[in-house]
């Protein structure tokens, strides 16, 4: 995903979404427990770490793509 003209800016934007995020498994939010790691721009394209509970890692792809579009609708670029 690329990003807009504030670096920094766009990395705050994307690591509040993805921290906002509920778990599949335990509905809590990514930030909360902690499960948001590195998120970084890297050659105009936004880098981010995820990680699921056990059980969810099932859903990673429907997760990834939900995460995607909720960045994409609050990202410019």
């Amino acid at each position: 995903m690329t990003t807009g003209s504030d670096p920094s800016a766009s990395v705050d934007i994307a690591r509040a979404v993805l921290q906002g995020y509920a778990d599949p498994e335990t509905g809590r939010p990514l930030g909360e427990m902690d499960q948001v790691g590195d998120v970084r721009l890297e050659a105009g394209r936004l880098i981010a770490a995820v990680g699921l509970t056990t059980h969810s890692a099932i859903l990673w792809e429907e997760t990834r793509e939900i995460l995607r579009d909720r960045l994409a609708a609050k990202l410019p670029g």
